[in-house]
């Protein structure tokens, strides 16, 4: 047993000289060591209580109680090269025999974008308010040289490689961005679900805060503006996923609400992009307040004939649940002379609205009879909108395109008589004003085909009279000129040349 203690402290007598042995003529060992979890900020290496960055000492030289030292630091990586300048006057480090070991803390002046020489990196992304270093492969590499003077060094360089990533914000994954949120059993019952996006050994808290996004208000606004927000930055920890249950505020069906989350480390050593917040996203409770309705008839500018009832068609919004009860209303607004489809449903007065039964597809309404027969020469547009009952409110779920009908000329074709008979199809009237005895005196412009066989032509009419003949009209009087190359006349006699 006694041999057995001499023999120990022997070997531990002994560790200095391996050591120095080991190093050379060095008194010092450098270990400098790049701690997870990962960060591209400067400024998260040197936080209070931060390990990320450590560098352990070894003063070899037992003999010498002390040693003062000063540091060169170098980070190089992605064409990026930072190293302490060698005239920054640093401050004094000083080891002691054995072990001596540094924090980030410690070394902050070393991190300081303003002690360093940097290459290829614009200084200010290095500082506060900056991106950081670029995400990738660097070197972090130490020497360690005798205080104050930069040329006796005291070590050999100690190299640490490691990759550097950001930490970014969740990534939102349920209720997607723009989705509808269903009333499971009539309660509400959402499982807020989200994807973490950061060095996983930091340990976060994640703040939830939902707000209501009143009609035409940008949901962004609404998330920052928000008085009274439905949630309040809701505290999670340790888990990726919220339950908002009855006991929670109560959500109103048929309308649009917006959430964020905020991630934070709990020690508050780390930096997050955006500040750790995701994006803004919208989900409707309920069923979706904005879902297209798809009209399927008619035609946009179609034109009407004066006798001739509209019939109105659409389908059913694909964005609604399937067992919602839907109903619609069509809205018909006669438009004035140049005026947008958009400002006439807006503000025009009502010319026909009609809203429907429940119907469990699309739907389909008929101008009434009564309203024949239409003015001619008119434009009306129109409109679906898809509605649904809300616990006894009124909500609009989705609307459709507006489009636009056109009315046919008062005279929509009239033809020329003997001795050439030419048919004409009226394309616009500027004039239509009556002669008596059924008469009509127009205006306007059109096409003909003179000869049989041959191509139509422009052709325009002023202040000529027709006259009702058969299920047409009938040129009485006037003039009719064809302004292109063939040019042919019909004189007011009806005694046409060609």
């Amino acid at each position: 047993m006694k041999r057995y203690l001499q023999l120990l402290l022997f070997l531990f007598s002994c560790i200095p000289f391996f050591l120095n042995a080991q190093v050379g003529q060095y008194p010092i060992t450098a270990t400098l060591l790049v701690n997870p979890p990962s960060t591209t900020y400067l400024s998260d290496y040197t936080a209070l209580g931060s390990t990320r960055l450590q560098l352990n000492l070894f003063q070899n030289d037992f003999n010498e109680s002390e040693i003062d030292i000063r540091l060169k630091l170098t980070i190089e990586g992605n064409g990026v090269t930072l190293t302490t300048n060698p005239n920054w006057v640093a401050p004094m480090l000083t080891t002691n025999p054995g072990i001596n070991i540094f924090s980030g803390t410690d070394l902050e002046g070393y991190l300081n974008p303003q002690n360093m020489i940097i290459n290829g990196i614009d200084p200010d992304e290095l500082g506060q308010n900056g991106s950081g270093l670029p995400e990738g492969l660097y070197s972090f590499c130490v020497e360690v040289y005798n205080y104050p003077r930069t040329d006796v060094d005291l070590s050999e360089p100690s190299c640490y490689t490691t990759t550097l990533l950001k930490n970014y914000p969740p990534i939102i994954v349920f209720p997607s961005c723009g989705s509808t949120v269903p009333v499971n059993l009539g309660q509400q019952n959402i499982q807020f679900q989200w994807q973490s996006n950061h060095d996983g050994s930091i340990m976060t808290e994640y703040l939830l805060t939902i707000v209501e996004v009143p009609e035409g208000v940008n949901p962004n606004d609404a998330m920052n503006g928000a008085q009274t927000p439905i949630l309040d930055e809701e505290s999670i920890l340790g888990m990726n996923t919220f339950n908002y249950d009855p006991s929670q505020v109560d959500l109103e069906v048929g309308k649009t609400y917006a959430y964020r989350l905020q991630v934070k480390d709990v020690l508050d050593l780390t930096t997050f992009e955006n500040d750790g917040f995701s994006e803004v996203c919208t989900f409707d409770y309920g069923f979706s307040a904005d879902g297209p309705v798809t009209v399927t008839g008619p035609d946009d500018a179609f034109l009407a004939e004066v006798d001739n009832q509209a019939t109105f068609t659409w389908n059913r919004p694909q964005e609604v649940l399937p067992n919602q009860d839907l109903y619609y209303k069509l809205k018909v607004v006669e438009m004035n002379n140049g005026q947008q489809r958009e400002n006439a449903i807006q503000f025009n007065s009502v010319f026909y609205e009609e809203t429907t039964d429940v119907l469990p597809f699309g739907g389909n309404l008929v101008l009434p009879p009564d309203m024949y027969p239409l003015p001619a020469e008119n434009a009306y547009a129109w409109q679906v909108t898809a509605w649904s009952d809300a616990n006894g409110t009124e909500v609009k779920v989705g609307e459709s395109e507006i489009r636009v009908i056109y009315t046919a000329p008062a005279v929509p074709r009239f033809k020329t008589g003997s001795p050439f008979e030419i048919a004409i199809e009226v394309i616009g009237l500027t004039r239509s004003e009556d002669a008596g005895d059924g008469d009509k005196i127009i205006s306007g412009n059109g096409t003909a085909i003179v000869r049989e066989g041959g191509e139509t032509q422009q052709v325009t009419f002023e202040n000529v009279k027709v006259t009702p003949y058969a299920d047409s009209w009938q040129l009485k009087e006037g003039e009719i000129v064809s302004p292109v190359q063939g040019e042919f006349i019909i004189d007011i006699n009806n005694s046409g040349e060609d």
